[in-house]
């Protein structure tokens, strides 16, 4: 269904959320046909590991229950039953309302030897070597590229990558630290992705 709107989907069932990789992933939908603490279960696994907001369609109708499916980390409960057209419609709202770079890019990015196609994620280094980015790593890179040698604040990184979500500055270190060590010829001395003391961070180039 959602796949033939054009969105590219992966199903797992809930025993694999905890293996899978999970940082690519845009938007995550939970749906279990259940009203117990199974679901409840799986949203608390997927948060912190999923890039994207976290949708769950269940069963439980109650206050209490809707309350504790948003304490696991949903950021939105649907009930069945739900209609497709509905179903992607919100998900699709929930895609443009996080996803801060073009989906379809019309054009390669290229600066200082490297090249960034965002439509399939991949930064090709000098020496030709592709390396497959995460959402949150494209966000970042592609907000970077986009504006080589701008010093952008760390309060508009965080925006740019996770929207509204609520994110804080270890991540964004922390996203910046794994972001290095994938493109950098040596990442504690980066030649590429430059932290400006005080500011933010810029790319040269």
């Amino acid at each position: 269904m959602l796949e033939q709107d054009g969105m590219s989907c992966q199903v797992v069932s809930d025993t694999e959320v905890l293996t899978k990789d999970l940082q690519a992933w845009d938007l995550a939908l939970v749906d279990l046909y259940e009203a117990d603490a199974r679901p409840l279960q799986v949203c608390r696994a997927l948060h912190g590991r999923c890039a994207g907001p976290i949708l769950l369609i269940w069963d439980a109708r109650e206050e209490s229950a809707v309350l504790r499916a948003y304490q696991a980390g949903a950021a939105e409960v649907l009930f069945h039953p739900i209609s497709p057209v509905l179903l992607i419609a919100k998900v699709g709202a929930w895609l443009r309302h996080t996803t801060n770079y073009p989906m379809r890019a019309p054009e390669i990015i290229r600066r200082n030897g490297l090249m960034l196609e965002p439509e399939t994620r991949t930064l090709t280094l000098p020496d030709k070597q592709a390396v497959r980015l995460s959402a949150l790593e494209l966000r970042l890179i592609y907000a970077l590229m986009l504006q080589p040698q701008r010093v952008m604040s760390w309060e508009a990184l965080l925006a740019h990558v996770w929207g509204h979500d609520g994110a804080d500055m270890a991540q964004l270190k922390n996203l910046v630290y794994r972001l290095r060590r994938k493109i950098e010829p040596e990442p504690s001395d980066p030649q590429y992705i430059q932290t400006v003391a005080g500011e933010g961070y810029c790319f040269t180039g």
